[in-house]
Order: C-alpha cells, then sequence, then structure tokens
C-alpha cells in the first residue's frame, strides 16, 4: 500500500498510527479538539464552583491530574480557549450532530461555557475595581497562547475591547515580538478611532506594568520576567 511506504519511517520508529476511512479521519480531528477544548471548559467551570466555596482551583486541577486516567494536560483554568483549531472545530462538530438530527448536548455546553468565561472574568474585575473607567490595566499575554503570534480568536485581544468599552486604559505585552506587531495592527485597523487612543502595545515588561491598576495574564504556562 503506497500510505505504508509514505510513513514506513515513522512505522520503524514505533510511531502508532491508525488507517481509516476519509470520514472516521476527519471525525477523530475534530473530536479529539472537542475533547481538549471541553477539558478546558470543564475545569473553567469548576473554577466558578471554587470561587463561591474558597476552593483553590489549581490544586483542584492538580488533584484531578494526578488520575492516570485524567491527566494534568488542558486543565489550566482561564479566560477560555481561542486560536483557529478549537472554535472552528467544536462549531463543526456541532453542525455535524445537527445535521444528522443528534442534539450535542455535551460538545454545545463546551461552547456556551467559553463564551461565557470572558464575562465572568470581566465581572470579577468590575466587582473588585468598582469602576474601570480612566482604570489601567498591563495585559500580558496578546496571542491565544504562549509562543506563538496567532491573534485568531485570542481571549486576551477580546479582553481588552471588553475593558476598552468599560473606559479602561490598556498596556499589552507579549513576548513574542511578532504577536506585538499583529496587535498592533489589528488595533491600528480597528474603524473605532477610541481603540488608538485608550491601548498601546510596548516592547518592554517592565514598562508595561509600571504605573498601572491592576495585571491581567492571559495565557498559560509562561513565566513573566523582568526580561525585556
Amino acid at each position: 500500500m503506497f500510505i505504508n511506504q509514505i510513513y514506513k519511517p515513522f512505522k520503524e520508529k514505533n510511531v502508532p498510527f491508525v488507517i481509516t476511512n476519509l470520514e472516521t479521519a476527519e471525525l477523530i480531528k475534530y473530536a479529539s479538539n472537542a475533547f481538549l477544548a471541553t477539558k478546558i471548559s470543564f475545569i473553567n467551570e469548576i473554577a466558578k464552583l471554587c470561587d463561591k466555596v474558597k476552593a483553590n482551583v489549581k490544586k483542584v486541577a492538580e488533584g484531578m491530574g494526578l488520575d492516570p486516567r485524567i491527566g494534568k494536560a488542558f486543565l489550566n483554568a482561564g479566560i477560555g480557549w481561542g486560536g483557529s483549531c478549537f472554535p472552528k472545530d467544536v462549531k463543526a462538530l456541532i453542525k455535524q450532530f445537527e445535521d444528522n438530527n443528534i442534539e450535542p448536548i455535551l460538545v454545545k455546553a463546551t461552547d456556551i461555557v467559553n463564551k461565557k468565561q470572558l464575562d465572568y472574568f470581566l465581572e470579577k474585575i468590575e466587582r473588585y475595581y468598582k469602576d474601570l473607567k480612566n482604570k489601567t490595566f498591563a495585559v500580558l499575554g496578546l496571542a491565544f497562547k504562549p509562543n506563538t503570534d496567532d491573534l485568531r480568536e485570542s481571549r486576551g485581544i477580546k479582553l481588552i475591547e471588553k475593558l476598552i468599552e468599560k473606559g479602561a486604559k490598556i498596556k499589552g505585552f507579549d513576548y513574542v515580538e511578532k504577536a506585538r506587531e499583529n496587535a498592533r495592527n489589528y488595533f491600528s485597523l480597528k474603524e473605532n478611532l477610541v481603540y488608538g487612543y485608550n491601548v498601546v502595545i510596548l516592547n518592554n515588561l517592565y514598562e508595561t506594568v509600571k504605573n498601572v491598576d491592576g495585571i491581567i495574564i492571559t495565557v498559560e504556562d509562561v513565566k513573566f520576567n523582568n526580561e525585556n
């Protein structure tokens, strides 16, 4: 079989792979990304309960992750998932369910939780600061995840927009230079010129966090230090 010849070097290294039809291959991809998105939405839902009962969601996730059936990956609570794959694959899977007259209860809930998570986080900020007008926030993390310049469905960018709508001023930073450049282009292309006056993307972490009312970290697994 021609496909076996293509993947022969991988087979020799005992890399597992599955030979299947097109429909199954497509669903493997959609289902995998939807499952990972579900893990994130689940821990974000648990985080809301933790807020109410004074539990530590990081410790909850750590304890859950010790179970090998669950694993620790994708159990970091935050402001939701974005990027190019999770949003479109979750929506595509929902569409496939609906096209086949099946109600996608769990997958749809995953999407709903994610959409509401950003507003929940914004409400927490508003409860703490009361009035966001003329407050200055450092937003650390502009891409949808660390170590990339991809702003597609970035929760950090969406949060910046919501904060600006509330009258806040934003100083943004990302360790990836191209992500900073993309963010500058994104906001400069906005028709509403208020973005130009109320958001600035800086190249230096220290300058970003200096003289602000609050610091918001929007991505996981990144250690912000004093490096430029």
